[in-house]
């Protein structure tokens, strides 16, 4: 939001734009996005060796899911 503001601080038209509205949807996407990636390797560093060998696979999977958002909310 405070980059939307800095973009926008002179111009009503910008303020208004969809342009605008799209950064913030898709900065706060990926703020989503980073949060989730973030919870993820917290659990999976909390756990021992056995039960990480036992969650990698799904935890790699989502890593490339979240991945694929981001690239999606980037674009």
């Amino acid at each position: 939001m405070s980059l939307a503001k800095r973009f926008t601080a002179g111009s009503v038209e910008l303020k208004e734009s969809a342009a605008i509205s799209q950064l913030c949807r898709a900065s706060q996407e990926m703020l989503e996005q980073a949060k989730e990636a973030r919870t993820l390797t917290e659990i999976y560093l909390t756990l021992d060796e056995p039960h990480r060998d036992t969650v990698r696979p799904i935890i790699t999977e989502r890593f490339k899911d979240i991945a694929k958002l981001a690239r999606t909310s980037w674009q």
